[in-house]
């Protein structure tokens, strides 16, 4: 019999539980003081492959602690199964609403481009592809043809592989309809 999942998930970076300090200490605090609800830990580190050691001893009451890189270790020269061009096309529409200032198509996105863990293209696919490319050229080409193309295309990288990479983190929905994968990705998609 699994563990029921988590009341609510904390999505921290370079904090807690790893880092003692003002953010750590309040999380720490706030955690143990809510004994009732049942917390997950979504640590995200600078480079994948880290190993920490915990600062704080887990309160009875963190149900997952899941420690995620977001850079390196993850660029396999290994092509992926081949990804239907409509999700690709639902990728370049996706971006069309970002201009909009709409972040609202994303659960949608990953539903059709990574349906679950391990779908969708690989990292590879994804940052070195032919439509890939050709969604980086088409949003360079309509947005930004007067900076430099290596600066967006850098930009791209390093905005899109991180979400990449956790799109293919296997998470435990959270109950029927949920999308925990999503979370970090909006949060991304309206702050950037």
């Amino acid at each position: 019999m699994s563990a029921p999942p988590a009341d609510v998930c904390l999505i921290l970076e370079g904090t807690y539980p790893y880092v003692t300090g003002g953010v750590s200490s309040w999380i720490h605090q706030l955690v143990t003081a809510l004994p009732e609800l049942r917390f997950a830990i979504f640590h995200i580190s600078a480079t994948q492959g880290e190993t920490h050691e915990p600062r704080y001893q887990m309160p009875p009451n963190v149900v997952s602690l899941v420690d995620v890189g977001i850079h390196g270790g993850d660029e396999p020269a290994l092509k992926g199964p081949v990804t239907e061009a409509a999700a690709w096309e639902t990728i370049w529409r996706y971006h069309e609403e970002m201009k909009d200032g709409r972040a609202d198509g994303l659960e949608g996105l990953l539903r059709q481009v990574s349906p679950h863990a391990g779908a969708g293209p690989s990292v590879h696919d994804f940052i070195y592809g032919k439509p890939s490319w050709e969604i980086v050229r088409r949003l360079y080409e309509s947005r930004a043809p007067d900076i430099s193309f290596l600066d967006y295309f850098w930009t791209w990288r390093f905005t899109h592989l991180p979400m990449r990479r956790r799109s293919t983190t296997p998470c435990r929905p959270a109950g029927p309809g949920s999308w925990p994968r999503c979370s970090g990705c909006v949060a991304a998609a309206r702050c950037c």
